[in-house]
């Protein structure tokens, strides 16, 4: 448990330090010296310095405040890194010598300024403890598992914190020891305060975060080793008040030096001086040797002087002037000297004093005069810095000795208070834990646990047991080479979403036992959250439900076998629930009722209401009453279709009985028996027919014996059935045609059939009469000729039949010219034998032109006249055909050659024994049309709404490519292109295309404005459709769609979130024109690739 007093310090410190570093920054910003340095007359805080404030007072507040996302982890990392980055370069700086142009990134700094050694660079005591705090945050952060490395992150905080401590002391005593290094930059006071506040803030963030437990177990070792740097601390504050002292009496004793050299200058000058003036005037040699010694010690001893004063800026300017004046001075008075050496008394004969001496000696008396000045001064000066140094060192060791004291003693009173609270934690937490390796040890499942990161912790020993693999196989990512194969990315994929997400985690996969065998699992995950929010570990479980999946898959395949018999038999299941009345039909009973799914009863009077009111009262018995026994019940009933249709349907169910042999449910299954009833009717209606038809049907065996023999035989040849049956069909017929029966009898056998063959038969009275006979082989169970089947009718009323059948074709004629659809009658031949004008309009064919030929060449296309002449054979051969009777849609030929959709009906007559045939067609173009509209309409609305799906998941370049493969193919067009356009509207770009040439994708180029129809595109900002290219005059035809023979196309603007963004494109090399929904699928493409595009 931490306290809140040390949480709350870290988020104040971070707070302050914030502040220090944005007021600073603000002084910078508007001039407000008073912002910058908050002392008169002191350094000022240095604008990096103040910008490293501000990164690290945000990433101490943002640390300290608890929030442990990710993505605040981050930036708390990345701002104190940047901030110790900024440290660290600056120190390298001081080092090497260097200038890496940091220094003037925000601000420029006037030189000379006060403090500052190198012109808007920071202290290196600030840049060492920027490197130092950004430190102790990235490990504070991260929160490190090793003792060792939370031990530094604490000794980093305490060094920040001292750094600001000694800084302040340094001021509060005056000492520049404490806050200025060596003649470097001196840190700015608002800089030590903010320092110390910095570490302050860090040092009470190290305790919070780091929880405290490893600091109880240490506490000794922090304490003495936050001692030993703060004595280390005051003596270096000793040693620089010492050095400072020296410094101060070197600088009396170097004072003192430099009067020497001034004054031996002084009398080296005089003396010069003195012989240059007695040789001019006495001209006397040993002046002149005189002379030349003083000049040898002037030079000498002002050389002296000059390095004596090299380390004084505040004299090295009057002593450059006065060595400048003396060596006026020399060159003069070697001027003089010459002179009289030369001419004599004579060329200085006319000069006063001042003029052999030089007009210079004045001025340089009175720079002795004011060096002299200044040695004095700086030597009182000197002497009092050091008495009061003395005085103030002894001061400063016994109170920063006191406070050292002082310190300890809170951090020890903090970690005391602790100290308890952690013990009675600690024991908590290892009765809990030992719970939990209890729990692991008894469960059968894989328990672990996993960092925030994701990777794997423990549990060891279940992991290895289970994999067969060691731990350090296993440990972080590992596990998942034991994943199968197939499953690893989406298993991989899936937990790195939710740990993004940091929510719960579940999902099916299979793991790799240590025998080979992969076996399914649940992996599921929960995420632990510590005290203050922040993800601390993940924990979860792998359940084995391999076992239990391999039966549910068995119990499904059990079902699928079941579903796939009830399916392929038609069959249905019911069940019934009596008391709560709930009737439950699978997915097969309603069809049987002419039901959707969805549309089936859930009552039983629902259901009685469609059974025939005939059958009801039956199943009604039957549920009110069922069978006592286990047995089933079987029955028959009818029930109506929506359609008003009638059909059959059996049912077998059985009763289920409780404990008190009440019955509780009642199920069963269901399937049609409409065919049976209708084949079982059929029989029966044609035992009817048989019996009741005009037409003599008589049965007879291979041998000629008739075996029955209907009352229409009766009545046609007189004969009753009991005089016939058993006798020979001979008796039938006459003399003169026994060989044609026997001939008809072999192609029987044979297994043909004789339809309508006119021949003649004898009745009892022996009279002769013309039937027409159609003899049908009769075949048993195997397919063999079992008897002989033949029907005679007396064609006596035939000329009647023809008569009517005469004025029919009158009739038939009046319809035909008459009829909108177009009637064609053919013989067998496939010749035409009708043209009504109706055929003529849709054909192009006149009449006088059609009769005659063969139809096969006239309408039907060239690559179905093959398949129709073998149909139309089929036909003739066997009298069955797939369009006889029907009404089939075909296409057909015009005269000019055009194609076009026709339905066709054919219906079969004979004229003359041979077949004829009539054709009713009607030209079903614009209903074509129109259902090819609707189903076009939808395979768009389909496409479109799988791309909008595939937007939502797929990477953009992929998405073009499909989006273009997606148009071709749906509105059926050899080229699709995605255009990009090129920056200040120069032109488009290819980057996604179907039939374009190889290498054009990505590469080529399509110009803007009028010179392009993408041009155009963009600057109409419309759907454009061009139905010929080469006609175009809104513009010119591109060369990428010149050379590919583009004719037609259609373009438009794909508009992404921030406006056009490129051109959509598809087109074809013949003639077309697109409809409005073409247009409108390909608007609604662009539309989705533009939401696509960010």
């Amino acid at each position: 448990m931490n306290m809140p007093s040390l949480a709350s310090a870290g988020r104040w410190g971070g707070r302050l330090t914030l502040l220090l570093g944005l007021l600073a920054l603000g002084g910078w910003l508007f001039d407000q010296p008073v912002l910058k340095a908050t002392l008169d007359g002191t350094v000022a805080m240095k604008a990096n310095a103040a910008l490293c404030f501000i990164l690290l007072g945000g990433a101490l507040w943002g640390m300290a405040a608890g929030s442990a996302g990710a993505r605040q982890r981050m930036a708390v990392t990345a701002s104190a890194t940047l901030a110790g980055l900024i440290g660290l370069l600056t120190l390298i700086e001081y080092a090497a010598g260097w200038n890496l142009g940091i220094d003037e990134v925000l601000f420029r700094e006037p030189e000379g300024a006060v403090g500052t050694s190198h012109a808007n660079r920071m202290a290196p005591n600030a840049a060492l403890g920027f490197v130092l705090a950004a430190g102790a945050v990235v490990l504070l952060n991260t929160l490190p598992g090793a003792a060792w490395l939370r031990l530094l992150a604490v000794g980093l905080c305490v060094g920040v914190f001292a750094l600001g401590f000694f800084s302040v002391l340094g001021y509060a005593g005056q000492i520049s020891g404490g806050y200025r290094w060596w003649n470097l930059t001196a840190l700015a006071f608002n800089s030590a305060v903010a320092l110390l506040v910095l570490g302050a803030g860090l040092t009470a963030s190290a305790l919070h975060l780091a929880e405290l437990r490893w600091a109880i177990a240490r506490s000794a070792t922090v304490l003495f080793a936050t001692v030993l740097v703060l004595i280390v601390a005051l003596n270096l504050i000793a040693y620089r008040s010492a050095v400072s002292l020296v410094q101060s009496v070197e600088s009396v004793f170097v004072t003192q030096h430099v009067d020497v050299r001034l004054e031996r200058v002084h009398v080296a000058i005089n003396e010069a001086e003195s012989s240059a003036r007695g040789f001019v005037i006495t001209g006397d040699e040993r002046f002149a040797a005189a002379y030349d010694r003083s000049i040898t010690n002037l030079v000498q001893h002002a050389v002296e002087l000059l390095n004596a004063t090299a380390a004084q800026p505040e004299v090295r300017p009057t002593v450059d002037q006065l060595a400048g004046l003396l060596r006026d001075q020399k060159r003069h008075l070697d001027t003089v000297i010459a002179l009289r050496r030369a001419g004599g008394p004579a060329p200085v004969a006319g000069m006063t004093a001042d003029e052999v001496t030089g007009l210079a000696m004045p001025e340089v008396r009175a720079l002795f005069a004011r060096l002299s000045q200044i040695g004095d001064a700086r030597l009182r000066e000197q002497i009092d810095r050091g008495v009061a140094t003395a005085n103030r060192t002894f001061l400063i060791l016994p109170a920063g000795s006191m406070a050292a004291m002082v310190l300890l003693s809170l951090v020890l009173l903090l970690l005391n208070r602790e100290a308890a609270s952690l013990r009675r934690s600690e024991t908590v937490l290892r009765s809990s834990e030992e719970r939990f390796r209890s729990l692991v040890t008894a469960t059968s499942s894989l328990v672990w646990t996993a960092s925030p990161e994701g990777s794997l912790l423990g549990p060891v020993s279940p992991w290895e047991r289970y994999t067969g693999r060691r731990w350090e196989e296993l440990r972080g990512d590992g596990w998942m080479v034991a994943l199968h194969p197939g499953e690893a990315a989406e298993v991989r994929g899936a937990w790195e979403r939710s740990i993004r997400a940091g929510g719960f985690f579940e999902l099916d996969c299979r793991l790799r036992r240590h025998d080979g065998e992969h076996r399914h699992f649940v992996l599921r995950g929960v995420p632990v959250l510590a005290e203050d929010g922040s993800l601390r570990e993940w924990v979860g479980t792998c359940n084995d439900i391999h076992d239990r999946r391999l039966a549910e898959e068995a119990a499904r395949e059990s079902d699928r076998r079941l579903r796939t018999a009830l399916t392929a038999a038609e069959v249905g299941t019911w069940s019934w629930t009596v008391r709560d009345d709930v009737l439950v039909w699978d997915d097969f009973m309603a069809p049987l009722f002419g039901l959707m799914p969805t549309e089936s009863p859930r009552r039983l009077e629902d259901f009685l209401k469609v059974v025939d009111a005939v059958d009801r009262g039956r199943l009604r018995e039957f549920l009110a009453a069922p069978p006592a026994d286990d047995a089933s019940c079987d029955l028959e009933y009818r029930v109506h279709w929506p359609d008003r249709s009638v059909h059959w349907l059996a049912a077998r169910g059985r009763a289920y009985r409780d404990e008190t042999g009440q019955v509780f449910r009642i199920a069963g299954v269901a399937w049609e028996t409409t065919r049976a009833k209708e084949a079982e009717l059929a029989r029966a209606q044609l035992a009817a027919i048989v019996e009741s038809t005009g037409d003599a049907v008589i049965g007879r065996a291979l041998d000629g014996s008739i075996v029955s023999w209907n009352p229409g035989a009766e009545r046609l040849f007189g004969y009753p059935a009991q005089e016939v049956i058993g006798r020979p069909l001979t008796r039938l017929i006459p003399a003169s045609l026994v060989g044609e029966e026997e001939l008809l009898l072999a192609r029987i056998e044979r297994g043909e059939r004789i339809d309508h063959f006119e021949t003649q038969r004898v009745c009892r009275d022996g009279s002769l009469i013309d039937v027409s006979v159609t003899i049908s082989p009769v075949r048993d169970a195997n397919g063999s000729v079992a008897g002989v089947a033949t029907i005679s009718r007396d064609i006596t009323a035939r000329r009647e039949a023809q008569r009517r059948v005469q004025e029919s074709d009158a009739r038939h004629r009046a319809i035909l010219e008459s009829a909108l659809d177009a009637v064609i009658t053919m013989d067998h031949e496939s010749r035409v034998l009708e043209f009504n004008p109706a055929a003529e309009r849709l054909f192009g064919f006149g009449a006088d032109e059609a009769i005659g030929r063969e139809m096969t060449d006239m309408i039907i296309p060239p690559a179905m006249r093959e398949g129709h002449r073998r149909g139309m054979a089929r036909l003739l051969r066997t009298g069955e055909g797939p369009i006889l009777g029907r009404r089939v849609e075909l296409t057909a030929l015009r005269r000019d050659g055009t194609e076009f959709p026709v339905e066709l009906s054919i219906t079969r007559s004979g004229r003359d024994g041979a077949p004829i045939f009539t054709g009713y067609i009607r030209d079903i173009t614009e209903r074509k049309q129109a259902e090819n509209a609707l189903t076009a309409r939808a395979r768009q609305r389909e496409a479109a709404g799988r791309l909008a799906q595939l937007a939502l998941t797929t990477p953009l370049a992929e998405l073009f490519e499909h989006a273009t493969e997606v148009v071709a193919a749906t509105l059926e067009v050899e080229l699709c292109k995605v255009l990009e356009r090129l920056p200040e509207g120069e032109g488009f770009r290819l980057v996604a295309g179907v039939g374009w040439q190889p290498g054009l994708v990505g590469t080529a180029i399509v110009p803007a404005d009028n010179e392009s129809q993408a041009g155009y595109t963009m600057l109409s900002d419309n759907c454009v459709t061009v139905e010929d290219l080469s006609s175009e005059t809104r513009f010119s035809g591109p060369p990428l769609l010149l050379n590919h023979g583009v004719v037609s196309g259609v373009s438009v603007v794909i508009r992404g979130a921030r406006g056009p963004w490129g051109v959509l494109g598809a087109h074809t090399r013949r003639r077309r024109m697109f409809s409005t929904d073409d247009l409108g699928f390909f608007e609604a493409i662009a539309g989705i690739l533009g939401g696509a595009i960010e």
